[in-house]
Order: structure tokens, then sequence, then C-alpha cells
């Protein structure tokens, strides 16, 4: 497994999304530390050059005294997983950051509170009412 340190990793500044929700950063950081990271960043071929993640390497800026799992793995602390990118054509660059911004739905809204609701029904059957 590829790790770097979170530090070395640099975040062009021509990026797609601009903007960034401070309380959803904090929320996917805990959830983060909570359940480890599912999704490994994507680096340029250069192994430090932010591709896709960014939201990810953001969260964890905050929490960067902590380690935190990845595939069964407890990481350095301060320290991310990376996948390499099969390219550096800026254009396949571009169109991999798009789709890392643009192709993620939430549930809808019905399916959403059906999973809250089974969510809560296993802690309640796990631990009992509050």
């Amino acid at each position: 497994m590829n790790t770097i340190p979170l530090s070395d990793i640099q975040i062009p500044e021509d990026r797609q999304r601009k903007t960034f929700d401070d309380e959803a950063l904090f929320e996917l950081r805990d959830s983060i530390l909570e359940h480890g990271l599912f999704h490994a960043i994507l680096l340029r071929p250069d192994h430090k050059t932010l591709v896709a993640g960014e939201s990810r390497v953001r969260s964890l800026q905050s929490a960067e005294e902590f380690s935190l799992r990845y595939d069964g793995q407890e990481l350095p602390p301060g320290h991310v997983p990376y996948s390499i990118t099969h390219t550096d054509d800026p254009i396949a660059i571009f169109e991999i950051e798009l789709h890392e911004n643009i192709k993620r739905r939430d549930l809808p809204w019905q399916e959403r509170a059906a999973a809250e609701s089974k969510l809560h029904k296993l802690r309640v059957g796990q631990h009992g009412e509050y």
C-alpha cells in the first residue's frame, strides 16, 4: 500500500471544486476516524499532485495527529493511502476530477429514511433503547 504524509500532497490551484462546507468536512473526518477510510486518494504519476480526493485530504488535515485505518491496516499518524492515475494527460486528469465531482449521488430521501430507520433498529437491537 502506498501512503503519503498529508503535508506532502500538492493541491493544484485550478481545481474544479472551489467551495467546501466546513461542517461536512468535520463530519467526513469524524466518519473516517471512526470507520476508516473507504477510498484512497488519487495522485498523478509524480506521486504527490492530487487528482481526486480533495475533500478527504482537507477533512484529515485537522486530524493529522490521529492514525486512520484503510484496507484493514492502521496507517502512521498524518498519512493517507493513495493510488496513481494511469495517465498524466491533462485532459484525462480533468475528466477524472470531473467524474469524481459529479458522479456521486445521494440516496433519494425515501431510501435514506428507510436506511436510517433500519440502522436505528439495528442499534436498538444491539444496545437497547436509551
